[in-house]
């Protein structure tokens, strides 16, 4: 699949936000994408530009970003035909990373429904030569509500660092259902920082004086 898009040069992101991507309020079309971005897909199975729930039962309630009020793309089946079978992919344009001296991907993610199970998220790095490496494989609710936090998920690019890539996202589904909108927002290619954010931070203790503490650094200290 291609696009009319020439390559792009990290840094590089994509909010979702601008006038080239066109929600429809009807949840079985997946209104318009970005000219950059293709997407493999049928009429009944695609990733759908969206603003604000699918329903009370599966998805986000908002888009990542701080109003909440904005767009962001999610996995969505109009009919149950072909569900487990057809494995929908967002694809981004091409990437320059030589800009970059440790290029890394991140991206929110949001995956709750209390309906059915999420299926499987892959993310897939494709170089000039056709060659496709996965380096993300996830499954199932990451959200124990509507309403929970978007999650960031942080992937090393490293091995690619003097490669021009695209990312693909591809969704395949664990049961013949609708229900089951995984969601992307605020994708970013970028330097990866000299201090990592830290992983997994959790409150172990407290006292009327102070906490106690833990994380995974990840590089950070």
């Amino acid at each position: 699949i291609q696009t009319d898009c020439g390559v792009f040069t990290a840094p590089w992101e994509e909010d979702f936000e601008g006038s080239n991507w066109g929600v429809s309020n009807d949840w079985s079309e997946k209104g318009t994408l970005d000219a950059c971005f293709s997407d493999s897909a049928s009429v009944l199975h695609f990733w759908k530009v969206c603003s604000g729930p699918y329903n009370g039962d599966s998805g986000p309630n908002t888009d990542h970003t701080p109003s909440g009020s904005g767009k962001y793309v999610s996995i969505n089946h109009s009919s149950t035909l072909n569900v487990s079978t057809f494995k929908p992919i967002l694809i981004t344009p091409w990437i320059s990373l030589d800009s970059l001296t440790t290029p890394e991907l991140s991206f929110w993610l949001h995956a709750y429904s209390n309906q059915k199970t999420i299926g499987d998220l892959s993310v897939l790095i494709e170089t000039l030569d056709g060659t496709t490496t996965s380096v993300l494989d996830t499954s199932g609710n990451l959200q124990a509500t509507q309403t929970s936090p978007w999650k960031e998920i942080i992937i090393s690019l490293a091995q690619f660092s003097s490669d021009t890539v695209r990312i693909k996202f591809r969704y395949t589904a664990l049961q013949t259902t609708r229900y089951q909108q995984l969601s992307i927002d605020d994708i970013k290619v970028d330097e990866t920082p000299s201090c990592p954010r830290p992983k997994f931070p959790k409150v172990l203790s407290t006292t009327t004086t102070g906490a106690n503490l833990d994380w995974s650094s990840g590089g950070a200290s």
